[in-house]
């Protein structure tokens, strides 16, 4: 049994891009403490494969084909997984979306909402000069996985945070820490 706050039965809960990396973990996490998932994504076999993993914890899971960068695709994603779930009460907009624009979220237009270019930063970051570069500078000495972002999403879709507001919640295994003191 969940602990007090982290029981998300009957909660119904959004996770773009939850059908690989973060936004898995994510989902995964938010099923297991209970809760109805939805998940969007762009790659059909990827989301059937998410839906299926997510299902193994008993609860209800929509996987809906949706492009978050395309205004029109979120309205038909967003009325399909209503239907499906009958409500919301979380969503995690975890989907490749950047914020180069360095605005906050109520200040960006739609055609602000762009993906990163994944394989470029892929092509950097799994290379051996990278790591050796960065884990030295790293606490906790490995990269994070998926499921290390599970928990906050469970606590942020559940009572335990009714309280919380207006926080920024670093997960990074300690990696700002190191390097402000570094500095």
């Amino acid at each position: 049994m969940a602990a007090p706050g982290f029981d998300l039965t009957g909660k119904a809960v959004l996770v773009t891009g939850g059908n690989s990396g973060i936004g898995l973990g994510m989902a995964d996490a938010l099923a297991a403490a209970g809760a109805d998932v939805a998940i969007w994504g762009v790659k059909p076999e990827r989301n059937a494969s998410a839906a299926e993993r997510l299902r193994r914890h008993g609860r209800r899971v929509h996987a809906a084909l949706c492009d978050v960068s395309d205004e029109s695709a979120v309205e038909r994603a967003m009325a399909e997984t209503l239907a499906a779930l009958g409500r919301l009460d979380a969503c995690f907009a975890n989907a490749g979306v950047s914020g180069r624009a360095h605005k906050t979220l109520a200040e960006m237009t739609t055609a602000e909402w762009y993906r990163i270019d994944t394989p470029l930063t892929t092509q950097r970051i799994n290379t051996p000069e990278f790591a050796a570069e960065m884990m030295p500078r790293h606490p906790i000495a490995r990269w994070g996985v998926p499921e290390d972002f599970g928990g906050i999403a469970v606590f942020l879709a559940g009572d335990a945070s009714k309280w919380t507001t207006g926080a920024t919640f670093v997960i990074d295994g300690g990696y700002t820490v190191a390097a402000k003191v570094a500095t």
